[in-house]
This record gives C-alpha cells, sequence and structure tokens, in this order.
C-alpha cells in the first residue's frame, strides 16, 4: 500500500497543486496535520492525513474522468484506492 501512495504522489502531485486552489488546501491540510503531530494526538494526525489523501484520489479521479489527465498505466485506476 505504501509503494502504490508513492507511486502516485510521485505521478499526480505537480498536477494535483496546479488545480484552483489544490496548493491551498495542500497547504492547509499540511499545517493541520502538523499541528495534531505537535498537540502529540494520533487519532486526530490519522483522520487528517486520511482526509487529505482522499481528497488528492477524488481530484485526480475526477480528473481522468473528465479527460483533463491521462491515466498511467493499463488498468490502474479504479474507484476506491489505487491498486
Amino acid at each position: 500500500m505504501i509503494n502504490n501512495f508513492r507511486d502516485y504522489f510521485y505521478r499526480y502531485r505537480s498536477a494535483l497543486l496546479h488545480m484552483e486552489n489544490g496548493i491551498n488546501y495542500s497547504n492547509k491540510d499540511h499545517r493541520q496535520m502538523l499541528e495534531a503531530m505537535k498537540k502529540k494526538n494520533p487519532r486526530l494526525a490519522e483522520r487528517l492525513v486520511r482526509k487529505h489523501l482522499a481528497r488528492g484520489k477524488d481530484l485526480v479521479l475526477k480528473e481522468i474522468e473528465e479527460g483533463r489527465m491521462a491515466r498511467n498505466g493499463e488498468n490502474r485506476w479504479k474507484r476506491g484506492f489505487v491498486s
């Protein structure tokens, strides 16, 4: 699972950050995750990380569906997590 997310990040990070408000959402998410970690609140940190990853996944799937981003690899993308 970690390797799949790493591949996902490298392929789509740039595109996600160039989407409308992408960098703003990302910065806000990262600040919130860092604050949760500073407060030693692992449950909140995990919830925020999962929310952040889900938002990125949803944005990528939307971009693919609307034809603004190409799939990378045959049958690689499915509804749900990257397989």
